[in-house]
């Protein structure tokens, strides 16, 4: 007797592997610099953004590039640019801006408004002011100053980019994820 031929053993059918999911776990899987070269060939409309660093690597680019120098220009929402003359110190620039003397006689007032450049924005306060007399000699001698309550924040966002001879402050941070 012959034996019975056997069944051939059945496969069983593959899962359906889903294209989209075998994509996005390999684009997962990328680095991130290829990650977002891949985004930008994809959809080349994203190549108008850009990667954002910690903004503690753009203040200290910024600020390195910037030591040493003892005047600062800054342009607020479209305005037009104002020096700030000052000094750096340990978490930033502080200077005057907008400064302004009057002379009366043997007395001089200099008016002027408080400016602080860091980290997380730029700051404006004032308007201040030093008043000096003149002495015996002729040379102006500081004899007081004032100052008044106001505040302006001129950008309450950190440093985004840094470009060779400017700083940009305020853009808006979002994240782009690949679903």
């Amino acid at each position: 007797m012959t034996p019975a031929p056997g069944l051939a053993p059945v496969e069983k059918p593959a899962e359906p592997v889903d294209a989209a999911l075998r994509l996005l776990a390999e684009v997962q899987a990328m680095d991130p610099a290829a990650c977002w070269a891949w985004a930008v060939a994809t959809m080349p409309e994203l190549a108008e953004h850009r990667e954002a660093r910690p903004p503690s690597e753009g203040w200290a680019e910024f600020s390195r590039l910037a030591a040493g120098r003892t005047t600062l220009w800054v342009r607020a929402r479209g305005d037009r640019c104002f020096a700030v003359r000052g000094a750096w110190e340990n978490d930033g620039f502080q200077g005057r801006a907008r400064e302004v003397a009057e002379i009366a006689g043997d007395t001089k007032v200099v008016r002027f408004e408080s400016v602080d450049i860091g980290e997380s924005g730029i700051s404006s306060s004032g308007p201040h002011g030093d008043e000096f007399l003149r002495d015996a000699r002729g040379r102006w001698q500081k004899a007081g100053g004032f100052g008044l309550g106001s505040f302006a924040t001129l950008a309450d966002a950190p440093i985004f980019e840094v470009a060779k001879k400017a700083a940009y402050y305020g853009e808006v941070p979002y994240t782009l994820t690949i679903e």
